[in-house]
């Protein structure tokens, strides 16, 4: 047995065949390792025990309580303030649980097992396949390792080097980062992602044969892996089907299917969950099979090709592209309260529970309304048009020219040419010149602008020469009012010039502007609310309501026509009243006559003026009721209310006003 002893400088030491003791003592020293169960003591500094001249491979073991080397042939050396081992040119394993070691393995394949953070390994470059085993839970692989494999429990982060690495999981959640590299990644049990958030470009990814040979991802290969992680810039993604979650983290990332020998359902969201397999993904390209996708974040591309594809969208700011006519009968479904159809789509179904918008393309379209009150508008092309509960509206307001559009089966023409009606209750015109008629149902009729004609047919309309809304326009236009038999509600438009409106049968309830109401059949109630309207009430005990916009010039004129009628003036400017009938319960109500003391009357021809007595006009009054042809035989109003709600009843002569002076 030789003892062989340093000095104070940096030695290199080296022993017998027997079993020798070495002693380094101070600085960085190199012991040798040689045959025989030898004690190598570095002593201080930093020392490496250097076993290259062995022909066979050995086995280091540091722990906390002691450092020993074991060869083939059995022989034990014990290290003691030994911070480095160079191994042989053979298959080395080098196991470390203490901080402060470097381990390298040089030539051969050689296995490092680590369990304690503060290991460091060398390996030069093409000098066999090495392995790294670690119970740690987060590794970095250093240089030149080819092979990294957790043998620990709990989630673990594993990250390779710039070599072609296998990487292997355990069962916990694992992330595995590949680094360049073709890399293999084997996720073991558990929720195991591949995460490319190291690269310093976008990546192309594919889980079949990854053929890209520009980023870090090229080479690498999948088993077990159920998420990927994209860089932070552009990156595709190409997957053979939806069982790996892809979150694109940022930049404009796109997956595809299109390589699929299957359709896909596939989820978009913000969060993982059971439903979202995509994450921060930017755009979404389908097989050419039946696909499903449903987004439930904003601006998400989906692109569908070919087959019958569902879209299910319930975000704003989602885009739909269908490149062509074959690519499928696609369908929409929507939560949103508004959507527009992208071109190509085919159909569309509102989810939601508010009241819905829904547009759709220059396509055959079927669009399906919810529950709500809806407005569909369905664009060019022969469309099917579904309202379900609610008062739904198809509307053609989209319309670049007028229209036929008929809820009862009648003429089609424009946009609405081939369009059918499954429980629709109401039709909105176009901006041109319409024509619209209702059904046996309870219609909602809407001309917008333009000078529509528009028939109610039965039920209890409502019909308007302009928009419900009033939001007509500032477009004078002459419309074409007609109620049916029902008790309808007929408003003209805010511009209306010249309208006609009819209520037809049933007790009607008739507003026109500048236009003519007529009430026909039926206890009707006829409002004027411009200058220059005629009101005729027809048969029927009617209401006639004489207003005047700006409360100055002349207002309108009122026929009440048979029956017990009632006219209430509500403007102080000079309306027209002439009551045909010979019933005997007609009645005027002048709101803008305090009371009788107020009450002025006026002869001037045939003609009767009742106005206020401080109206200060001359000659022709400026204000109060002008009863036409009083004096010629029309006098058969047979009552008189003020607006203190004071009833006077008016003698039968034509001079029963001189009692009022």
């Amino acid at each position: 047995m030789a003892v062989v002893n340093g000095t104070s400088d940096a030695d290199v030491l080296l022993g017998t065949d027997g079993d020798d003791q070495l002693y380094g003592l101070e600085s960085d020293d190199v012991l040798l390792a040689s045959a025989g169960n030898d004690l190598l003591d570095g002593g201080e500094g930093f020392d490496t025990a250097n076993y290259y001249a062995l022909s066979s491979g050995v086995n280091v073991e540091f722990n906390s309580a002691s450092t020993t080397v074991t060869a083939a042939d059995g022989k034990v050396d014990t290290l003691v303030g030994v911070e480095k081992v160079f191994g042989t040119f053979q298959n080395d394993t080098f196991t470390s649980n203490v901080a402060g070691v470097t381990l390298e393995g040089s030539a051969g394949d050689d296995v490092y097992i680590v369990g304690s953070e503060g290991v460091t390994i060398i390996e030069e470059n093409h000098l066999g396949y090495d392995e790294l085993r670690t119970s740690l839970n987060t590794i970095k692989m250093d240089p030149f390792i080819e092979k990294l494999t957790f043998t620990g429990t709990g989630d673990f982060k594993g990250y390779g080097n710039a070599s072609d690495n296998e990487i292997i999981g355990g069962a916990g959640n694992d992330w595995l980062w590949g680094g360049a590299g073709a890399d293999h990644f084997v996720g073991g049990e558990g929720f195991d992602t591949v995460s490319y958030s190291d690269s310093l470009e976008g990546v192309r990814v594919q889980d079949f044969e990854n053929y890209d040979a520009l980023t870090i991802a090229a080479g690498d290969t999948f088993t077990g892996i159920e998420a990927i992680q994209g860089s932070n810039f552009d990156d595709v993604v190409y997957l053979l089907d939806n069982a790996m979650i892809v979150d694109g983290a940022d930049g404009y990332d796109t997956v595809s299917y299109r390589h699929s020998f299957d359709g896909v359902s596939i989820g978009i969201g913000q969060q993982a969950g059971p439903d979202v397999t995509l994450l921060n993904v930017e755009k979404v390209i389908g097989t050419s099979f039946d696909d499903r996708f449903t987004a439930n974040v904003a601006g998400v591309t989906l692109e569908g090709g070919r087959g019958d594809d569902v879209y299910i969208i319930n975000s704003a700011g989602v885009s739909i592209v269908e490149t062509d006519l074959f690519g499928g009968t696609d369908h929409v479904y929507t939560s949103l309260s508004s959507m527009h159809m992208d071109p190509f789509i085919e159909n569309m179904t509102y989810t939601g529970t508010a009241d819905f918008t829904g547009y759709g393309n220059d396509g055959n379209n079927v669009i399906v309304s919810g529950a709500g009150n809806d407005v569909l508008l369905g664009g060019a092309g022969g469309d099917r048009f579904e309202g379900g509960a609610g008062i739904d509206i198809v509307s053609y307001d989209d319309s670049s020219e007028g229209l036929s559009a008929s809820l009862n089966w009648g003429p089609q023409s424009g946009i609405a040419l081939y369009d059918t009606y499954i429980d629709i209750e109401g039709l909105r015109g176009s901006k041109y010149n319409d024509s619209l008629q209702g059904n046996s149902d309870d219609n909602i009729l809407e001309g917008g602008t333009g000078d529509d004609q528009i028939v109610g047919d039965d039920g209890n309309d409502h019909i308007y020469g302009g928009l419900k809304s009033g939001l007509d326009g500032d477009v004078a236009q002459a419309d074409t009012l007609s109620g049916g038999s029902g008790d309808d509600v007929i408003v003209s438009a805010v511009n209306d010039l010249g309208t006609v409106a009819h209520g037809d049968q049933g007790d009607d309830t008739v507003t026109v502007n500048s236009g003519s109401a007529f009430g026909d059949d039926g206890n009707d109630v006829l409002t004027g609310t411009g200058s220059n309207y005629l009101l005729f009430g027809g048969s029927g005990n009617d209401l006639l309501v004489l207003n005047l916009v700006g409360q100055s010039g002349t207002g309108g004129v009122a026929f009440g026509g048979m029956g017990d009628d009632t006219y209430i003036v509500n403007t102080t400017g000079l309306v027209t009243i002439q009551d045909e009938g010979w019933d005997l319960n007609d009645t005027l109500i002048l709101n803008t006559v305090a009371n009788l003391s107020q009450l002025n009357v006026t002869r001037i021809g045939d003609d009767a003026y009742l106005h206020s007595a401080n109206d200060g006009s001359v000659g022709v009054p400026s204000s109060g009721v002008k009863l036409q042809g009083w004096y010629a035989g029309y006098n058969n109003i047979e009552h008189l209310q003020t607006a203190d709600g004071q009833v006077y009843d008016l003698p039968a002569t034509v001079d029963g006003f001189a009692m009022f002076g």
